[in-house]
């Protein structure tokens, strides 16, 4: 249900609750159903306590309407200039204000994902008492894990960052034969090592994607990757001088399963991050060998100065002087269609 409200009144009561609002333009909220703050983007959430209730009250409310068959969702409110845009996936309500209605569905989906991405478990099938004692879990680990995960995303890229980036990842810059090595070289190793256990295998340096073995016919999207990076990048500190193993769900590649990730450093913490995503959680003396045995052969490889130089010191992305319309160029986003990998 959506409610829009462009009458163009200028009454006094209007204008109070537009200054109310205003100050929430481009934010985040993430609240239990009860109404308890959890996350705000801008922090402080003891001090927009009554903000959160009414968000809950308003939600409630319209869920409570209909049947057993098919339960009302509010989706959004337009306030003149201002978007209140509603996501509500039981135990959580989230909300997202912002002058402008474009995407507005997509970025609350993405941020219910990177929220979900280790408290998701599937409950079909369990007694009530399992299911609640699964959602209190949830709620304390999304209280602790995942709101420090987004305060300190939000922290490093400003309370305005624009979450729609989040739709795609970067490629380090890096020379294609030295590229090439690093794949057939992985895909060696854990082959050897352990075959037919890891789905996905990835190198990560400076939130960007090094390399990337995988299954046939499995696709990693872009949010997944991304979920990965936050969640390395906001934990860096406890993961870079140990080797750690623990679930993890791809919520686009299976929302109702987890994966299992073990997470090791090369170079005794000074290089980029190998990720192996596995599909079970029995192999993990298996999965320690994997870095030793990439790091032999990287300092093996006759390229080793050069790959090691741009895996540290990565050069970025420029166009040349003589376009003319480079100046006026944002951004821009390339997909290459011919490469499997």
């Amino acid at each position: 249900m959506q409610y829009c409200n462009n009458n163009g009144s200028d009454d006094e009561d209007d204008q109070k609750c537009l200054a109310t609002t205003t100050p929430f333009d481009g934010q985040v909220f993430i609240l239990s159903e009860s109404g308890k703050p959890i996350f705000y983007s801008k922090g402080d959430e003891d001090e927009i306590c009554s903000f959160f209730g009414v968000i809950s009250i308003i939600v409630q409310r319209y869920h409570s309407l209909g049947n057993e068959d098919g339960r009302d969702s509010l989706l959004s409110i337009q306030r003149r200039d201002l978007f209140f845009q509603f996501l509500y996936r039981s135990p959580l309500i989230l909300c997202l204000v912002s002058r402008q209605p474009c995407n507005l569905h997509i970025q609350l989906d993405t941020i219910y994902n990177q929220d979900g991405c280790c408290s998701r478990r599937p409950i079909v099938g369990r007694s009530p008492n399992l299911i609640m004692g699964c959602f209190q879990t949830r709620n304390q680990i999304i209280s602790m894990f995942s709101r420090k995960m987004l305060r300190e995303y939000y922290q490093k890229r400003g309370s305005n960052f624009d979450i729609r980036s989040l739709f795609g990842f970067r490629i380090l810059p890096l020379s294609p034969t030295d590229r090439d090595f690093l794949v057939q070289t992985m895909g060696n190793i854990i082959n050897e090592t352990c075959p037919n256990v890891v789905a996905f295998g990835l190198l990560i340096a400076h939130r960007q994607l090094v390399a990337l073995v995988r299954f046939k016919r499995l696709n990693l999207d872009a949010p997944d990757f991304n979920t990965i990076v936050n969640l390395i990048e906001c934990h860096k500190a406890n993961m870079i001088h140990s080797d750690h193993q623990f679930p993890f769900c791809l919520p686009k590649f299976d929302p109702n399963q987890f994966l299992y990730a073990y997470i090791s450093y090369l170079w005794e913490g000074t290089g980029p991050c190998l990720v192996l995503l596995s599909i079970t959680n029995s192999d993990y003396e298996k999965l320690t060998q994997i870095r030793p045995k990439l790091e032999e052969n990287i300092s093996s490889y006759k390229y080793n100065t050069r790959l090691v130089s741009a895996l540290s010191n990565p050069e970025g992305f420029c166009l040349q002087e003589n376009i003319k319309w480079a100046e006026q160029l944002w951004h821009f986003i390339y997909k290459n269609t011919s490469n499997t990998q």
